[in-house]
């Protein structure tokens, strides 16, 4: 049985305690900044062996469903936020990950997730989770991406443009990436590369 409350549990109390020494670094930035960013790292390594775990559970990539899919925000959001604090040193940007990571694991706690072995065929592809995993990584660094812009807008700050433009190239990137193993996808699993239907047409138009 995947019991995913421990799992919550576990991932939320070392995000909650990551957040209080996070603003404790606000006044010392040495030794509690530090137990601060080794907690969330904690918390992201718990929610990679929970994927791994489910993956290894359902026999199949844990790519199916609404609360899967948040399942993988919650794993990409801090680890971008954590690239770009090593990279620039943004304290807040790990308030704002670890907060989003949080809050898509508690929507999948209040709305628990039905497990299924099953995969529809044309999901049975090997382009199925590159596909769907540089999407959602895309998603994600686009997401911060928008933040970070927001933030400049109220409180500019030295790097903090060139921070929001390296995730839109990152973002773009990923999104290009997943474009193309998608028609590759759709080769394998239809025939034809392109066939112009309204998700392909968004897809292209994003």
């Amino acid at each position: 049985m995947i019991d995913y409350n421990s799992f919550y549990i576990i991932s939320s109390v070392l995000w909650a305690l990551s957040i209080v020494f996070l603003l404790l670094s606000l006044k010392d930035k040495t030794t509690f900044l530090k137990i601060g960013v080794v907690l969330n790292c904690a918390a992201i390594i718990v929610v990679a062996y929970f994927l791994f775990y489910l993956w290894q559970e359902l026999n199949r990539p844990p790519m199916r469903t609404l609360g899967e899919t948040r399942l993988w925000y919650s794993l990409f959001l801090p680890i971008i936020g954590m690239v770009f604090y090593l990279r620039w040193k943004y304290v807040w940007i790990l308030f704002y990950t670890i907060a989003m990571a949080f809050l898509f694991l508690t929507l999948n706690y209040l709305n628990p997730d039905m497990y299924s072995q099953t995969l529809m065929p044309a999901l049975q592809s090997p382009w199925f989770v590159p596909h769907v995993i540089v999407y959602l990584f895309s998603y994600a660094a686009l997401g911060v991406s928008c933040i970070v812009a927001i933030k400049e807008l109220f409180k500019p700050s030295k790097n903090g443009l060139q921070l929001a433009d390296n995730l839109v190239y990152i973002g773009t990137s990923f999104l290009t990436l997943g474009l193309l193993f998608g028609a590759l996808w759709a080769k394998e699993a239809w025939g034809h590369y392109w066939t112009w239907d309204p998700k392909e047409t968004w897809a292209f138009l994003t």
